[in-house]
C-alpha cells in the first residue's frame, strides 16, 4: 500500500515512524506531505520519535514532498493537518487523488468525517481518532506522550497499521468520547501556558469541568452515546476537577503520563495567532445542544473568546479566576 499522510505536523509525522517500522506494514510506503518549508529539514535529517523512553528513527520507507500532485500515486490518503486546513486538503484531493483512493480522518470533532463524506459520496472516507499528545522537541525529534492507541475504522487499507494502532467497526462513540477531552483545548489556549499547569491549576480546571458537564448534558438529553477515552471517566472527571490541587494531581495527574511542557495544538495556534479549531471543538457541542434546545452558554462563552483572541495580536492569555468569572 501507499499511504500519503497528508500533514507533516507532530502527529503526521509521529505515525508516520511508528507506522511505517511496523512489522506488519513491511512493504508499504509512507509518504509525508507537507509545506516545503516544513518537509525540507526532515528530507535531510529525518525523523526521530521518542516513546516511553525509546527511540524510533524514520526509515527509508518514508518519502517526503511538498508536491499537491503526489496525492495521485495514493491508495490512502491520511489526513493529519488541523480541521482549519480541510477546505484546502478536500481541493488537493479533487485535482490529483484517484477515485478509489481511500480517505482517512485524524482531524479532531466530528464535523471533518461528515465534510469528507458530503463531499466525496463514492469514496471510502474511515474515521480515526488520536488519543495521545506528539509535541516538537526540536527540527526533526519528537515525543509522544499520554495515554491509548489511536482508533482507526476497520478496512482492507488499515489493517496493517497496527503499532500503537486499534481497529473499530465504528468509531461514533469514541469520537464523542474524545471530543470530551478535547474541550479542556480551549481552557488551555485561553491561559497561553502548558497544559501540565493549566491542569494543576483548580479555578482552570472548573472552567473546564463546566464546560465538561454541559456537553454531558448535551449528550444525555440528544442520547448521544459515547465511549470513555483514557484511565478517566468524564462523569467523575466533572467532580474530581473541582477538588483542592493536592488530591487532583493525586488521584488524576499521576495516573497520566503528561509532558510537563506539551500545549494543545489549539494552544498553539493562538499563541502563534492562527486560526484555531474550536468551531470543530467547542463548537461541536453548541452545534448539538441547538439542535436539540438546549442552552449551552458555557461552551459559547468560551467560543467567543478564543475566537476574539484570534483577532487580537496584544492577546497574551486570561488569568484563571478572570476566565472562570467570564464563564459565569
Amino acid at each position: 500500500m501507499n499511504y500519503v499522510i497528508f500533514g507533516a505536523g507532530a502527529i503526521g509525522c509521529g505515525l508516520s515512524v511508528l507506522w511505517s517500522r511496523d512489522q506488519n506494514s513491511i512493504g508499504s510506503q509512507f509518504t509525508l506531505l507537507g509545506r516545503k518549508e516544513t518537509v525540507l529539514p526532515l528530507r535531510c535529517d529525518g525523523l526521530t520519535v521518542t516513546q516511553n523512553g525509546n527511540h524510533f528513527a524514520s526509515t527509508s520507507d518514508i518519502a517526503v514532498s511538498s508536491q499537491s500532485s503526489d496525492l495521485a500515486d495514493a491508495d490512502v490518503i491520511v489526513l493529519a493537518m488541523k480541521s482549519t486546513g480541510l477546505d484546502q486538503a478536500i481541493k488537493d484531493i479533487q485535482s490529483y487523488a484517484r477515485a478509489d483512493a481511500v480517505i482517512v480522518s485524524l482531524l479532531n470533532g466530528l464535523a471533518p468525517v461528515r465534510t469528507l463524506r458530503q463531499k466525496f459520496p463514492d469514496r471510502t472516507v474511515l474515521a480515526g481518532m488520536v488519543p495521545f499528545n506528539v509535541v516538537w522537541t526540536g527540527p526533526t525529534t519528537l515525543n509522544i506522550s499520554g495515554a491509548g492507541d489511536v482508533a482507526l475504522e476497520r478496512h482492507p487499507t488499515t489493517q496493517h497499521l497496527k503499532m500503537r494502532t486499534q481497529l473499530y467497526d465504528d468509531l461514533s462513540a469514541i469520537q464523542h468520547g474524545k471530543l470530551l477531552l478535547n474541550l479542556a483545548n480551549a481552557v488551555n489556549a485561553l491561559a497561553a501556558k502548558p497544559l501540565y499547569d493549566v491542569l494543576t491549576d483548580r479555578n482552570y480546571r472548573r472552567v473546564y469541568a463546566a464546560s465538561l458537564k454541559e456537553a454531558l448534558m448535551v449528550y444525555d438529553i440528544a442520547n448521544t452515546k459515547w465511549d470513555q477515552i483514557g484511565p478517566n471517566n468524564p462523569r467523575l472527571a466533572k467532580h474530581v476537577l473541582n477538588a483542592p490541587n493536592w488530591l487532583f494531581k493525586r488521584l488524576v495527574l499521576s495516573r497520566q503520563n503528561i509532558d510537563q511542557s506539551a500545549m494543545t495544538s489549539m494552544a498553539s495556534d493562538l499563541i502563534a495567532q492562527r486560526p484555531t479549531e474550536i468551531d470543530t471543538i467547542n463548537g461541536e457541542i453548541a452545534r448539538l445542544g441547538k439542535q436539540h434546545n438546549v442552552d449551552t452558554p458555557v461552551n459559547n462563552k468560551l467560543i467567543s473568546l478564543v475566537k476574539d483572541a484570534e483577532h487580537d495580536p496584544a492577546w497574551a492569555g486570561i488569568d484563571a479566576i478572570e476566565l472562570l468569572r467570564k464563564i459565569k
